[in-house]
């Protein structure tokens, strides 16, 4: 379950029973509904545990609130505030967008409603239908060598840096 194999098989599995059992493998590994040898909550819990516990001896009502000291956002009312303010703008965009693809699912022959584990692989078809989208057309024109060294220089540019490959 690698992060890039579970996308990949989502965009391009076209069997809607097979997405759904690997979409639900992925969401639930190191949950209590798998393995418990892989079960991860007691652990999550016990970090979350240590850290309300740093908050409070430290003076803060919450992790969350001892974390935005040092963070660019200041407080938590500003986070909620800008996620308010982004959901407020895109919610109406993605129910449309969601709503043609839903559309153009129907389309092409599958009649139920989208769920999540179906939105890649019908976004993908809808991008290769609609745009004639080539991911290997793209990628010719982006190298990674090229790419990489651009982003560092880009990085040196914006931060005022010099980055050195250091030889081991």
């Amino acid at each position: 379950l690698q992060p890039h194999v579970v996308k990949s098989f989502l965009e391009y599995c076209p069997d809607h029973t097979l997405r759904w059992n690997l979409w639900q493998a992925d969401v639930r590994k190191s949950s209590k509904h798998n393995d418990k040898q892989y079960d991860n909550s007691v652990t999550m819990e016990e970090i979350r545990y240590a850290r309300r516990q740093q908050a409070e001896i430290l003076g803060f009502s919450s992790y969350m609130e001892m974390s935005m000291e040092t963070k660019m956002a200041g407080s938590v009312e500003n986070v909620n505030n800008m996620l308010a303010t982004l959901n407020e703008k895109a919610f109406p965009s993605q129910e449309t967008e969601i709503a043609n693809l839903q559309t153009f699912a129907e389309k092409v022959g599958f009649h139920k409603p989208l769920e999540i584990q179906d939105v890649p692989y019908y976004r993908r078809r809808q991008l290769v239908e609609l745009h004639n989208f080539n991911e290997e057309v793209i990628r010719e024109y982006f190298p990674l060598n090229k790419v990489f060294n651009n982003m560092l220089s880009l990085a040196e540019k914006l931060f005022e840096i010099k980055i050195v490959e250091q030889k081991s």
